[in-house]
């Protein structure tokens, strides 16, 4: 790596030496970012363009200062799997019944198992991989068999 008293610097390294390799180094006196690749025996360099084709600055720093780096925070949203201002989202199984009133809708993801959802007088079969919508105000609904589902509503 080059020491920081040097003109080029390495801002970007991705990749291992036993693949592809990606650097990205930044010319400090023009402030020009340049791509270097490398894969086995090859390797190239290249200066990083614009969309107007003239040499682009990486904003490596001021990008750096707005990121927040830090682990996400931990929250228990108990009895819910998620809640916020704007959805709620629970894990429920078959022999779930619920309503859709009028203040939400109902999204139903089958995560596990087969069973049928029944809704307004139709019953339609429900396996892993199935997403349902119920429009706000559809009433009553049931989630029957040997399944798991996430529920979100608003």
């Amino acid at each position: 790596m080059a020491k920081q008293d040097e003109r080029f610097i390495k801002v970007l390294n991705e990749g291992s030496t036993w693949t592809t390799n990606r650097e990205i180094w930044v010319d400090k006196t023009t402030g020009v970012n340049y791509l270097w690749i490398a894969s086995g025996y090859a390797g190239g360099l290249t200066p990083l363009l614009g969309a107007d084709g003239k040499p682009r600055a990486l904003h490596v720093k001021q990008a750096l200062e707005v990121m927040r780096r830090t682990p996400p925070e931990q929250h228990d949203f108990s009895p819910h799997l998620a809640k916020c201002d704007y959805f709620t989202v629970d894990v429920v199984a078959g022999g779930h019944t619920g309503t859709a009133d009028e203040t939400s809708f109902v999204s139903l993801l089958i995560t596990e198992g087969e069973g049928r959802l029944t809704c307004g007088g139709e019953t339609v079969q429900a396996k892993k991989g199935d997403s349902f919508f119920i429009t706000a105000g559809s009433g009553a609904y049931a989630l029957t068999g040997s399944c798991k589902a996430l529920l979100t509503t608003v």
